[in-house]
Order: structure tokens, then sequence, then C-alpha cells
């Protein structure tokens, strides 16, 4: 369970760095 939630997150960081405007937009 830990592991899929560091999973998670890490896919989390890894979009907010590249910071798409698509995901900004989903987001709101």
């Amino acid at each position: 369970m830990k592991k899929k939630f560091d999973q998670v997150y890490q896919f989390k960081i890894t979009l907010k760095d590249i910071k798409p405007p698509i995901w900004r937009r989903i987001q709101v």
C-alpha cells in the first residue's frame, strides 16, 4: 500500500515539475 502511495506521489511531483497547462486546468 505504501509503495503504491509513493508511486502516486512521485507521479504528482513529476506532473507538477512539468506544469502542463492542461494539468493545471484539471487541478483548478
